[in-house]
């Protein structure tokens, strides 16, 4: 997960860009695919979604990521 939020692409004005807590971890999910595949991990408990929720979610609670919302005007 710390990967994933590291890795992000900045939008405008330096902060990230806005995705969805579900979407993060979808992409933490692939990630750890990705390095399963490649054997740079054994276990394969890292591929639950549930735990990159549950781990983005402990992020939060530490004070470690922040929520926003942001206005989106079409």
């Amino acid at each position: 997960m710390c990967r994933t939020l590291l890795g992000m692409q900045e939008g405008a004005h330096g902060k990230p860009l806005v995705k969805l807590p579900k979407a993060i971890g979808r992409e933490a999910q692939e990630l750890g695919a990705r390095l399963v595949r490649d054997g740079h991990i054994k276990h394969k408990e890292v591929l639950s979604l549930d735990m990159m929720n549950n781990s983005l979610h402990a992020l939060y609670n530490l004070g470690a990521v922040n929520k926003e919302k942001r206005w989106v005007l079409s």
